[in-house]
């Protein structure tokens, strides 16, 4: 059975994802900030704010399995016109958006090595098509892209793809 790693899993993209990789055999392991409790066949729930890098060392020893699939799909949005905006959350989007993807790639990319694997990184359209009061949102998702396309170079001699999917709601 493979195993796939995802963020943000309990509610919108993430948990249709989860949802399609349970019913194709995977066996999923999500990190949610906030836990649904549900009880699910192949499917365990750690309550995890990526946005704190304490909280992803911590349950890396929790994880031992190989990681055939990563897809890093928790973000926040916080939007306000830049001078309007609270420092808090600049900071958070930052720490959730950005910094939480780096915090899972640097401490699980081994146990994707050890399968072969893929990682797939949930992106915006808004990287490109910036809006009013998307400063927080709009600059964490283009660096998130440019993280994307370096790790992209940096496994590709390792069989490992990764993906960067910019997504655009209509």
């Amino acid at each position: 059975m493979k195993t796939a790693l995802i963020t943000g899993c309990n509610r919108g993209l993430g948990l249709g994802i989860r949802d399609i990789l349970l019913e194709n055999g995977y066996s999923v392991i999500g990190l949610n900030r906030t836990i649904m409790k549900e009880k699910i066949e192949n499917y365990k729930e750690i309550q995890c704010d990526i946005s704190k890098s304490e909280n992803i060392y911590t349950i890396k020893n929790k994880i031992k399995e190989k990681l055939d699939l990563i897809i890093i799909n928790a973000g926040i949005r916080r939007f306000e016109k830049i001078e309007n905006m609270k420092l808090e959350d600049w900071e958070d989007s930052v720490n959730t958006n950005l910094n939480g993807a780096f915090y899972v790639l640097n401490a699980f990319i081994g146990n994707v090595k050890t399968a072969k694997g893929d990682i797939v990184i949930i992106g915006s359209h808004s990287e490109k098509y910036t809006f009013e009061e998307g400063g927080a949102y709009c600059s964490t998702k283009l660096a998130l892209r440019g993280m994307a396309e370096c790790l992209r170079e940096e496994l590709r001699y390792e069989d490992i793809r990764v993906s960067y999917l910019s997504l655009r709601k209509y």
